[in-house]
């Protein structure tokens, strides 16, 4: 009765490793980690070298029980429930931000390399860190804009095509 054979709402979590021999251990591999349903996240950016865990991706910041307003499982969650109601309507708004997330991050992945090149290993770990954290943290702030975005487009059935996607 889903419009979707795959990538089923079931999904907690997903990601795709990039393992990076070629590169220094400094930048090294990339966990590509996506939450909730495959074809409705963000794959962000999650450096192997991190030291800390996002905010949003923390452990203890929600649960399957207990809403988070400030995690990404619970935001991205949202989003994808609400399209679960007209999922051929909502996907090609969700698929527009979603593609202009990943293509910002595919496109960083050279300039981080680069600017880790010439820093040590502690220093590396700290940056990549920084930027993995704010990446996720951001990402998920634009997924929990575009949620608001989608109920408001699509409010009590109807939808809004006047509505300025401030979020895009």
């Amino acid at each position: 009765w889903f419009e979707r054979p795959i990538a089923t709402q079931q999904t907690a979590w997903s990601f795709v490793a990039q393992m990076r021999g070629y590169e220094s251990a400094k930048a090294g591999g990339i966990l590509w980690f996506g939450v909730d349903d495959a074809a409705s996240t963000v794959y962000m950016p999650i450096y192997s070298t991190i030291t800390e865990v996002p905010e949003c991706l923390k452990e203890g910041n929600g649960d399957l029980y207990t809403y988070s307003p400030t995690s990404a499982w619970w935001t991205y969650n949202i989003v994808a429930n609400w399209a679960y109601s007209k999922y051929s309507a909502m996907m090609p708004d969700i698929k527009k931000v979603q593609a202009a997330w990943e293509d910002k991050f595919n496109a960083q992945v050279e300039v981080v390399d680069e600017e880790v090149a010439n820093m040590d290993a502690t220093q590396a770990s700290e940056f990549l860190t920084k930027y993995s954290c704010a990446q996720a943290q951001e990402s998920t702030a634009a997924w929990k804009d575009l949620g608001i975005y989608l109920f408001v487009k699509y409010l009590d059935g109807q939808v809004h095509i006047r509505l300025k996607n401030q979020y895009m």
